[in-house]
């Protein structure tokens, strides 16, 4: 039996998200999984574990809320060599438990779920602190590859789609890329039909279009510029608010509405969201990988908007290109002529990643059967359709 550990941060919601999803898919191949998470071990050293973690995400809270244009400064300086090899070497004693707690658990394989963790474990097998024996596989969640994550000490990639692939391989050509999907919760596609809205409380009158609004697992996006836009839309629409961990006020959102045109429903956190999405006539979220791959999986129509300068920038470029979603760069014009527009004509492409994890764990399954060693230097590329 391999040992896998599976390596994330908790920086947003969906790193995690895929880390669950893998542990329970790799789980069921007979392989034996622990899940490390980056930010909670990187505290371990301090009495106060919790504050130590929070007070991490706190910062990276409040950096992409408050200070987007830094993030993308930082996101930008993390595609240099020379930024990130001197980054590795500034934050390494911060994730030094992190590091001991992988060794610890002696894996053949760490599949890693965040671009900072694939970096950080690269240059330690390259120096030789992390055993050679140990074969990283990162799996990216997003529609681009940035820089960061690649380096010459990484065994493969999982990637999206086949265009990513191509891609990296022009500018990387000694990588291993697979073409795997990223990994979502798996549910039966489901009808939008009277009984499964009327489940969930949303509107069975078939006069009622219901237009979800989602801004991760921290709810970051601003909700109330978005209901205060959606207004000059003349049909009466539902609103569904997913926030995440963040608690939203409904009379704050509604504040400078006096006779509001459209319901309004805000759902916390919840593990009902596949259920909740399937049973909408549209999304508007961030263009962060997880969700927009939920999207593309349960075909959703969907609304790109609010972008962290960065990755996030680039998944909905890259999206509105090679899949015609919609993205909505300036909220106030283009958010209701979008709404619109797919409510008229519902058009949306579908690219099932439900599979992503299986077809990751079946790869793995050959690299285990060949020897880890022979498979990372021989494999050709081959990816599922």
């Amino acid at each position: 039996m391999s040992n896998i550990v599976v390596a994330t941060l908790s920086a947003g919601h969906g790193h995690g998200q895929v880390a669950r999803v893998l542990a329970d898919t790799l789980s069921q191949r007979a392989f034996k999984v622990e899940v490390v998470e980056g930010f909670t071990l990187s505290c371990e050293r301090q009495n106060d574990t919790f504050q130590r973690e929070h007070r991490w995400k706190r910062t990276y809270q409040t950096m992409i809320k408050r200070a987007p244009f830094f993030w993308g400064m930082v996101d930008k300086m993390a595609e240099s060599t020379w930024v990130v090899s001197s980054l590795s070497r500034m934050i390494r004693g911060a994730f030094d438990p992190f590091i001991k707690a992988v060794k610890h658990q002696e894996p053949d394989v760490v599949l890693t779920t965040h671009p900072l963790l694939t970096s950080l474990l690269a240059r330690e097998r390259e120096s030789g602190r992390l055993p050679s024996s140990i074969h990283i596989y990162a799996v990216i969640t997003d529609f681009t590859f940035h820089p960061l994550a690649y380096h010459p000490s990484v065994s493969g990639y999982f990637l999206a789609n086949e265009r990513m692939v191509e891609r990296c391989q022009v500018i990387w050509p000694e990588g291993n890329f697979f073409a795997t999907g990223i990994p979502v919760r798996r549910m039966d596609l489901l009808e939008k039909s009277r009984s499964t809205r009327a489940s969930l409380g949303l509107p069975v009158d078939g006069q009622t279009p219901v237009i979800a609004v989602a801004g991760g697992g921290w709810g970051c996006i601003n909700f109330t510029s978005i209901y205060e836009t959606l207004e000059s839309i003349e049909q009466p629409l539902h609103l569904i608010f997913f926030s995440g961990h963040r608690k939203l006020d409904r009379n704050r959102i509604q504040q400078h509405v006096d006779e509001p045109r459209h319901s309004l429903e805000i759902v916390d956190y919840t593990e009902e969201f596949l259920t909740y999405l399937q049973a909408c006539d549209g999304l508007i979220t961030k263009p962060g990988g997880v969700t927009v791959s939920e999207a593309l999986t349960y075909q959703i129509p969907t609304i790109l908007t609010s972008p962290l300068p960065g990755q996030e920038t680039r998944n909905a470029e890259v999206l509105q290109r090679d899949y015609q979603m919609a993205y909505a760069k300036n909220e106030f014009d283009d958010l209701p002529r979008y709404v619109l527009d797919i409510l008229e004509k519902n058009n949306v492409m579908r690219e099932d990643h439900r599979l992503a994890a299986d077809r990751i764990a079946t790869w793995l399954e050959e690299f285990k059967a060949y020897g880890y060693e022979y498979a990372s230097e021989n494999t050709k590329m081959r990816n599922f359709k």
